[in-house]
């Protein structure tokens, strides 16, 4: 267990990485230097015997280090992040209300001759006690799918055997996007009931509809759904393999287009300005990635750049670097990108307080360690620091992503502005 003194190191050590202090590990000591500039402080990794945290406080405050702002800023970004938190924390719960009231129930009767037309004379095989499975497509309504869901098997950890997979409330989230957005489609992928009224398959689309209509009441749209399935059915529904973002971009005939995919899901995210913390867990849906390609293909481009950045030193990430190129040339198009690049992958020319230069030391030194995991998140958003120092001028002798920093936006172009 460590001691107090190192206790109280590693508290500093975590205020300086926050207030985005340039901390680098020099054997028994830390160097420290102010990203604006200016000599190191070094402070030890533990305190020896007898000696305090004063003279190691009265060094840093030479450098510009104040602790008392630090720790208010600690704080400030602490209830942030728990705003954050409990917002989608309220969302998850009101999803899952949504679910829970339509747990097991039997679907109502009194709603189906409304949506369902009179089922024919009885077939040999119903006769036999077996009805053949029979295909309509009927127009979904929020009722109706809250009927269908009651029919549902919720899965529940160690709960009765043939349940439905378990519930994804984010993927419920994208599909109503799409839902409420318009582009959702009739396919033959259908919703599916076996011949004892259990629900197969369409519980996420179902729920979607149910959000959905929180934002447009009386939306509907029309499904392909088959009736009186054998209940083994459920072994061989969705067994195949789904088609990624990837795959849809290569259908419509891009290049490169798994780090398309990649890419232009950061821009989505990036201009959505969705908190960072989501970042890992929200996804676009594939309606939403080819149509951003579309609406702005100039990713493309961005993308080639990328990947050509990735190959040639193996510093950034290529769809960090492409998501980044993409956002900073549409605020700054008439920038020379090219020279950009061409300073970061070369390191020429470039002299102290640079910001290419700083961003270039953080890779170089990134791609040194071993156990260090590279990501895509934070290519994209130093390339945008980087950029922002170098088209206003700034001075920047470190970078960094701290770990509760909202992610940064790109500088406002002045001359696009009004």
């Amino acid at each position: 267990m460590p001691d107090s003194g190192t206790k109280a190191i590693e508290e500093v050590l975590d205020l300086l990485k926050l207030a985005e202090f340039d901390v680098v590990d020099i054997g028994t000591r830390y160097r420290i230097t102010n990203p604006d500039g200016g000599p190191p402080a070094f402070m030890p990794k533990r305190l020896v015997r007898g000696a305090t945290m004063k003279g190691v406080m009265s060094g840093l405050l030479s450098i510009g280090f104040d602790k008392d702002n630090a720790l208010a800023a600690r704080e400030k970004a602490r209830q942030k992040r728990i705003s954050v938190d409990r917002a989608a924390a309220k969302k998850l719960i009101e999803i899952a209300e949504v679910a829970a009231k339509m747990r097991r129930a039997p679907l109502r009767d009194d709603l189906r001759p409304a949506a369902v037309p009179p089922a024919p004379a009885l077939t040999p095989a119903e006769a036999n006690g077996r009805p053949d499975p029979r295909v309509e497509i009927i127009t979904l309504d929020a009722e109706f799918a809250a009927a269908l869901l009651k029919a549902n098997h919720w899965y529940e950890p160690g709960g009765e055997q043939g349940s439905n997979r378990r519930y994804y409330p984010e993927l419920a989230r994208r599909y109503a996007r799409d839902m409420v957005a318009g582009r959702w489609r009739l396919t033959h992928q259908g919703f599916a009931l076996d011949w004892n009224g259990h629900f197969l398959d369409g519980q996420h689309r179902c729920a979607a509809l149910v959000l959905a209509t929180e934002e447009v009441p009386d939306l509907s749209f029309p499904v392909q759904i088959t009736y009186d399935l054998p209940p083994d059915t459920r072994r061989l529904i969705d067994t195949g393999r789904r088609k990624t973002n990837s795959d849809f971009l290569q259908m419509e005939g891009h290049a490169n287009a798994a780090l398309l995919a990649v890419a232009t899901r950061l821009c989505i995210l990036y201009d959505t300005q969705l908190p960072i913390g989501q970042w890992r867990r929200d996804w676009p849906s594939v309606e939403e990635i080819v149509e951003y390609v579309e609406r702005e293909p100039s990713i493309t481009d961005a993308v080639r750049l990328g990947a050509n950045i990735a190959k040639r030193d193996r510093l950034l990430l290529a769809a960090g670097a492409a998501a980044g190129l993409h956002v900073c040339r549409r605020e700054w198009p008439e920038v020379d990108a090219e020279r950009f690049i061409e300073a970061l992958c070369t390191g020429e020319d470039l002299s102290a307080g640079s910001p290419i230069l700083a961003l270039r030391n953080f890779l170089v030194k990134q791609r040194g360690k071993i156990k260090r995991k590279r990501d895509n998140v934070e290519h994209f958003a130093l390339f945008v620091k980087a950029w922002n120092g170098w088209v206003t001028g700034a001075e920047r002798h470190a970078i960094r992503l701290s770990t509760h920093e909202e992610f940064p936006r790109v500088t406002p172009n002045p001359a696009l502005a009004g």
